[in-house]
């Protein structure tokens, strides 16, 4: 049996990368003063990025369970960040639109985004980032490819 350490298992540590980098970007927010979360930030880029998704597809893109889209897309809808939109050709979807109180909410949090980034790579040189960004871009994509659906 091969030897496992989680404390020194990737899955372990990007977890855990995760679980602090969103806390400090949640900090960040909150010291700007604004009602929102990392969470809502990065759909209303997703969605400002790519007018008209369904929402199955923003859960898809994003990663996340369509129920835990659809509450974050109701509170988003609530405030008024977001439009739902009838489908043209289905009338049982939605179409997802930013309006523009979500595009100034963007405005405001994006200085939250780029502190919480330069505190996260603080000690790290600029070669030291970039070639982390690539090796977790190669993971990324070879997981994106390796946990497609199988069709039967």
């Amino acid at each position: 049996m091969e030897n496992f350490e989680l404390n020194n298992s990737l899955g372990y540590l990007v977890s855990q990368t995760h679980n602090l980098m969103r806390a400090c970007f949640n900090q960040q927010i909150k010291l700007l003063g604004i009602q929102a979360t990392a969470e809502q930030w990065g759909l209303l880029h997703l969605i400002k990025n790519s007018p008209g998704l369904k929402q199955s597809e923003i859960a898809n893109a994003s990663l996340k369970d369509k129920t835990n889209v659809t509450r974050m897309l109701d509170i988003l809808q609530r405030e008024g960040y977001i439009l739902r939109k009838d489908d043209p050709v289905d009338r049982r979807t939605f179409r997802i639109y930013i309006t523009p109180e979500g595009e100034n909410l963007l405005e405001q949090i994006t200085p939250a985004a780029i502190r919480s980034n330069s505190l996260a790579t603080t000690g790290l040189t600029a070669p030291e980032q970039a070639l982390l960004q690539t090796l977790l871009m190669k993971i990324i994509t070879q997981l994106s490819q390796t946990n497609k659906p199988v069709n039967k």
